[in-house]
């Protein structure tokens, strides 16, 4: 998995709570530009 995918991943779990693997998952539900 790349490195800033995983960064991304990791600052929305601290941030939002969301799991990474649900995100990846559901990329529809989750939009990463707020």
């Amino acid at each position: 998995m790349d490195g800033r995918i995983r960064q991304l991943t990791e600052v929305m779990l601290r941030q939002y709570g969301v799991s990474p693997t649900h995100a990846l998952s559901a990329p529809g539900r989750v939009e990463l530009g707020g």
